[in-house]
């Protein structure tokens, strides 16, 4: 993930209220539980989220708005480079952009402050791509990031690019650096059985955890504490 951290510095905002913001944007019940009511005010004041009653908070547009912004790269005049030369090397083979070329610039700043990878070897692996793609080529923007569905994603990854994939295989990258799952065995275990509602009142005793609807939900009860003691802890 991306940050601007000079837009989040300039806001006045710490990386811990960026962690709140986004918890609730994605609506992480056990983190924005974590949230103390001060910082709540704080982000009140800023017009950032809003109270929606009975534990409910949300996020405003502007408090949207915000996060979309810290979450934008900075476009370098290496990344213009790049993409002006990506661009020659399409409309000179009569290929297609695709969105827009606002669209393709954001989506390689993106991809180049996520990999590290210079102007010459995108520009030569482009060129490769085109000239042997034959009739059917991805758009320029597809090419840097493709969306699994038609629908609009911001949740950009790199297993979803054709520029990436052809990289790493072409040089024998070891891929595991992008995409290994970093995240910590009991805190994921933690955060998913904190998403289970709590266990109907009647059922057949062999869907039971513990042996009974009442257990089942003191020891979801007991493991969200526990996963809320740990975010407060993690937060200090």
């Amino acid at each position: 993930m991306y940050i601007n951290f000079e837009q989040l510095i300039s806001s006045g905002l710490s990386p811990n209220d960026l962690i709140n913001l986004l918890a609730i944007r994605q609506k992480e019940k056990p983190v924005i539980e974590s949230i103390s009511n001060e910082d709540l005010e704080v982000y009140q004041s800023f017009g950032f989220v809003e109270n929606k009653g009975k534990g409910m908070i949300r996020l405003t547009n502007k408090g949207t708005s915000f996060l979309t912004t810290v979450e934008t790269p900075i476009v370098t005049d290496d990344i213009l480079d790049t993409l002006n030369g990506m661009i020659s090397i399409y409309e000179g083979n009569g290929k297609e952009i695709g969105v827009s070329r606002l669209e393709a610039q954001s989506r390689l700043a993106w991809f180049m402050c996520n990999t590290n990878f210079k102007k010459d070897l995108i520009i030569g692996i482009t060129k490769q791509y085109v000239q042997e793609s034959n009739e059917y080529t991805l758009s320029l923007c597809n090419f840097i990031w493709r969306p699994q569905s038609s629908a609009f994603s911001i949740h950009k990854n790199l297993k979803d690019s054709k520029l990436f994939d052809l990289i790493s295989s072409k040089y024998g990258l070891n891929t595991e650096y992008y995409f290994k799952d970093s995240q910590n065995a009991l805190m994921k275990w933690l955060f998913a059985v904190s998403r289970l509602p709590n266990p109907p009142a009647k059922s057949d005793d062999d869907c039971w955890f513990t042996g009974s609807s009442k257990q089942d939900k003191e020891r979801l009860i007991g493991i969200k504490t526990c996963l809320l003691n740990i975010l407060r802890k993690w937060k200090k």
